[in-house]
């Protein structure tokens, strides 16, 4: 049980599914979102059954003509949204980063090492 002494942690949610779910609110019908998802209409519907489970809450009221948010629906997707921002913004950042750090290795081994003498590249950069 993680420390908050609920159930589930946020961690557990998944990513996966909280993309489901932000998809699915703002179509507001399965097929859709489904289709935009590129997963079948069953397996929407997994998803979003589980991420209900885990939060412990009624996240979409589902109808005839489609699908409606909770009030804690609503509060919910705001809090996806954001959480999935941050995580996009974040793995951005790692691979700028990375990027940046390759970009520095890459260039440090396109010149003399510190550790060889000037002495013997002198007579290299040299003209007759």
């Amino acid at each position: 049980m993680p420390p908050c002494g609920c159930a589930t942690s946020t961690a557990d949610l998944g990513m996966t599914r909280l993309r489901s779910f932000v998809r699915l609110a703002e179509e507001l019908h399965f097929g859709r979102a489904a289709k935009l998802l590129h997963i079948t209409q069953p397996a929407l519907s997994q998803q979003i059954a589980r991420l209900e489970k885990d939060v412990d809450t009624v996240l979409l009221l589902r109808g005839n003509r489609g699908v409606s948010l909770t009030p804690a629906g609503r509060v919910f997707l705001r809090g996806a949204r954001a959480a999935l921002q941050l995580m996009d913004e974040t793995t951005l950042a790692a691979r700028q980063r990375a990027s940046r750090a390759e970009s520095r290795r890459l260039c440090t081994t396109c010149g003399p090492r510190p550790d060889e003498p000037y002495d013997l590249l002198l007579p290299l950069t040299s003209r007759p």
